[in-house]
């Protein structure tokens, strides 16, 4: 076996590693190997990847991605980073489910939202912002 057929078959071997754990992007794959092989090897290790289904389709993938962040609270500014981050494309902007998450967050860290001090509002909007939620959706659950 040569030393090209090695290195592909470790490289192919590496995408299914980390293909078990989580879906990547073929950027966030080709970046993670690109540490440890030569371009011509990744492009073959990604074909083979792609000719076995391997890779979810760009949108689901996007879909996918934003529901579990969505879940976990994630804002909207964070999903945008995070997505752009790893070159998958963006979903469209929910602004309900935007309120929702923000409402969730305060819920959980507050309790009841009613009758809390000036003190208690700025504390929890800091919260949110801190947490890269957007100015309307702040004052829309605290003013």
């Amino acid at each position: 076996m040569s030393e090209e057929q090695r290195g592909l078959k470790q490289a192919i071997k590496k995408i299914a590693g980390y293909l078990s754990r989580r879906p990547h992007s073929e950027k966030e794959l080709s970046l993670k190997l690109s540490k440890t092989f030569s371009l011509e090897i990744i492009e073959q290790a990604l074909k083979t990847a792609k000719q076995n289904q391997w890779l979810e389709a760009e949108k689901e993938l996007a879909e996918n991605t934003v529901a579990y962040l969505n879940d976990k609270n994630k804002s909207w500014n964070y999903i945008k980073n995070y997505l752009s981050e790893k070159s998958i494309p963006l979903t469209e902007y929910d602004r309900e489910r935007e309120l929702s998450k923000a409402k969730n967050l305060l819920e959980k860290k507050q309790g009841a939202l009613k009758n809390l001090s000036y003190k208690e509002k700025i504390q929890l909007k800091q919260f949110l912002f801190y947490r890269g939620f957007e100015e309307s959706i702040v004052d829309d659950l605290l003013d």
